[in-house]
């Protein structure tokens, strides 16, 4: 089994999506997801095999006064600790924030911003290949984090390998383990 060491960085690009706005578009949001950066992450390996990659999430819930209260679903992104001045960087960040748009029917707020032990990690590129990341976190068996509710509030969690939409799909990703002591 491969084990990642996740380095994440100061800066990456920040993608926040309405989270009612994508449920209503998608019957299956855990896989519009997982088909969106398995098909976009594969690209992007393709173009830049050298740029190692990762792929952050969290859920945030919003609350603007007298209104009820949001979520935001947001991804950072990672380049090997280059932020939008890199050209290659700039260039990968257009690529995946069209990308995205066009999958998932929804445009994102785009900013550049760091993460804290609250966010996953879900996917990275290394050595020319796509990752999809385990969670790390103690499970009787190997377990990616998937969308779903706890409580009526939607939360990641982590769900067993066998699970994950593209389980078993034939495509050229490969899961690993991940370190992530050299983030935090």
């Amino acid at each position: 089994m491969t084990i990642l060491p996740l380095r994440a960085g100061e800066r990456g690009l920040c993608l926040d999506y309405p989270l009612t706005a994508l449920l209503g578009r998608h019957r299956d949001l855990n896989r519009a997801l997982e088909e969106a950066w398995a098909g976009l992450l594969t690209v992007v390996c393709e173009g830049w095999p050298d740029w190692p990659l990762e792929v952050w999430t969290r859920l945030e819930e919003r609350r603007s006064e007298g209104e009820e209260p949001t979520w935001c679903l947001r991804f950072c992104l990672f380049f090997a600790g280059e932020g939008p001045d890199n050209q290659d960087v700039a260039a990968m960040c257009d690529f995946a924030t069209r990308g995205l748009q066009g999958v998932l029917e929804e445009s994102p707020e785009v900013s550049w911003g760091g993460i804290d032990p609250g966010w996953q990690p879900l996917w990275a590129v290394d050595d020319a290949s796509v990752y999809r990341l385990l969670a790390p976190e103690a499970s009787l068996s190997r377990a990616v984090y998937l969308l779903g509710s706890y409580a009526g509030r939607p939360a990641w969690f982590a769900a067993a390998l066998e699970a994950w939409p593209l389980h078993g799909s034939g495509l050229p990703i490969h899961v690993a383990e991940v370190d992530t002591s050299w983030v935090f």
